[in-house]
């Protein structure tokens, strides 16, 4: 955490992680300096460590990551692509 109150936080809850770490870990993963082992896509920085745990199942959920990506579209003001669930409701609709 980077703000004012979490320093003194940090002390109470230590493994809290610290801006650096976060953005150290983030640089890491944009330059390709830190890649994800077989099969891994989902990081997590837990106590400063980048592990690599199965997703949620809200984060697999195919509904739920269109509703983002298509909510992202509208904040960003940019012109929506089709829904993936909208090509298999077409596709569930001629079986």
């Amino acid at each position: 955490m980077g703000t004012p109150v979490s320093r003194p936080l940090r002390r109470v809850v230590p493994t809290l992680n610290s801006a650096e770490q976060a953005g150290r870990a983030l640089a890491d993963l944009a330059s390709g300096s830190l890649r994800p082992p077989p099969g891994r896509s989902y990081a997590a920085l837990r106590r400063g460590q980048v592990t690599w745990p199965e997703p949620t199942l809200l984060a697999r959920d195919a509904a739920v990551a269109d509703a983002v990506w298509q909510g992202s579209v509208r904040l960003a003001r940019l012109e929506a692509p089709p829904s993936h669930l909208d090509e298999r409701r077409q596709e569930s609709d001629h079986d």
